[in-house]
């Protein structure tokens, strides 16, 4: 072999690494992007599906450490996730 196609080879041998590297950085992105949606998703269910029964065990009864405790871990979660969604969206590309 000679130099000329040893340099040819190595070119191009780059450029597929760069663009597999490329598509997997996409993939692993949407694949993200894919996993935060569906756990936002899933929260809010959880949420509005034990609503009724947070109103009628937490909400009705007298303030306790337990009842303080409940809705801080409840809701601050929820707060974190919102916040954790919002931080991943961007104007710019990037590669």
């Amino acid at each position: 072999m000679s130099d000329t196609e040893h340099i040819t080879y190595s070119v191009e041998s780059n450029a597929v690494y760069a663009i597999v590297a490329i598509a997997g950085e996409w993939y692993h992105n949407h694949y993200v992007l894919a996993l935060r949606i569906y756990l936002l998703a899933l929260t809010l269910y959880d949420h509005i599906l034990t609503l009724p029964q947070e109103i009628d065990h937490i909400w009705r009864r007298k303030v306790t450490g337990v009842t303080v405790l409940f809705v801080a871990n409840r809701y601050i979660t929820l707060c974190m996730i919102f916040l954790v969604f919002q931080s991943t969206w961007s104007d710019s590309v990037s590669a």
